[in-house]
């Protein structure tokens, strides 16, 4: 991996991280922490690298991450 493959990560990054929708994450979060207090369900889903994306997240809930 070279130098300016980092760049362009660190590049693509900071633009999500500075995203207007990267503000709604703690809303999120809340809304993600009624739920599991509840005792209710949280269902994910997609197709192709989205149904991917799901699974990953669902693990990363399970596990706490």
């Amino acid at each position: 991996m070279d130098a300016h493959h980092c760049r362009d990560y660190l590049a693509i990054l900071r633009n999500a991280l500075d995203s207007p929708a990267f503000g709604q994450v703690p809303g999120l979060a809340a809304a993600m922490a009624g739920v599991r207090e509840r005792g209710a369900c949280v269902y994910l889903c997609g197709n192709g690298g989205s149904g991917g994306n799901a699974i990953h997240l669902a693990n990363d809930l399970i596990f706490g991450a």
